[in-house]
């Protein structure tokens, strides 16, 4: 046989297909599909304040570099704008530039709406505090007192480390705009969940989900129930996010089935997208 039929070598089509799986492999590098994705989104990126999606907004392996690029390519400042004039009571005003001049290394301004903006209030916010899962308020916040709590904490030392900063808060805050009271706080930590939820349901849109509820009696043993969902991403990743914790009355199927409809109805989510329930420690259910 050997006579009419030439044996292939075995060395030869392994060589071959460890080759192939190699081109296979770069073209199908998620390391390099990841950078193609982040330099589009980077070439795409708006300049007006105004226009700018959520930092939130992208995805997480994306956000320190779209907050570097924008701490590299300065802020949004419109020098030679003709600024309009609005009115104010029986006066008219108008944004200054030379403001700029002053704060350049954080004002900015938006053509779109015509307002002031804060730079690091885009990128950052309070993201330390909030991520991190800290208290805002201390126990005292006394101003002589050295631990007066995360949130006076944190502007202390940013008022300590930029001059702009210190120039237009706490003491030196124009009249009563410091915006430390314990309301605003509370306004403060309100708005993070708000925020966080919002992304969460644009990252949904329109697909179809499940729900995952579980029972969470807090110190005083009234009774909650924790509320999740899960889907899967446009990337097609199976994510499974918190929505929050509902005080219910009672554990019925009515009383859940009530808070249920409540917490959807409120983040405009609908029943008839979902496909899946799943219940811990609620065995009615």
């Amino acid at each position: 046989m050997d006579k009419f039929l030439k044996r292939k070598s075995t060395i030869d089509q392994s060589s071959s297909s460890v080759q192939e799986n190699k081109v296979n492999d770069k073209e199908n590098d998620p390391l390099k599909e990841s950078h193609i994705q982040l330099e589009a989104i980077l070439k795409d990126l708006l300049f007006d304040p105004t226009l700018r999606p959520k930092i939130n907004h992208y995805h997480p392996n994306y956000r320190d570099a779209i907050q570097r690029f924008y701490l590299q390519k300065s802020c949004c400042q419109p020098r030679n704008h003709a600024f309009p004039l609005t009115k104010f009571g029986k006066g008219y005003r108008q944004f200054n530039p030379a403001w700029f001049g002053v704060y350049g290394d954080w004002l900015e301004h938006s053509v779109t709406k015509d307002a002031a903006f804060y730079l690091y209030c885009y990128l950052f916010r309070l993201a330390i505090i909030s991520q991190a899962g800290l208290s805002f308020r201390g126990h005292d916040e006394t101003k002589d007192l050295k631990n007066q709590g995360k949130f006076l904490g944190l502007l202390y030392f940013l008022a300590k480390h930029s001059e702009h900063f210190k120039s237009v808060v706490l003491k030196n805050a124009l009249g009563n705009l410091k915006f430390i009271a314990p309301v605003i706080q509370k306004d403060i930590v309100n708005i993070v969940p708000n925020e966080t939820i919002k992304a969460i349901i644009i990252d949904l849109g329109d697909d179809i989900f499940s729900v995952l509820i579980d029972e969470s009696p807090d110190g005083s043993i009234k009774e909650q129930m924790t509320i999740a969902i899960r889907y899967v991403d446009k990337k097609g990743h199976v994510l499974e996010q918190f929505l929050g914790i509902v005080h219910v009355s009672d554990i019925t199927a009515i009383s859940i089935n009530m808070a249920l409809e409540s917490l959807f109805c409120k983040h405009g989510l609908s029943l008839s997208r979902l496909r899946g329930q799943r219940h811990y420690r609620a065995s009615n259910m």
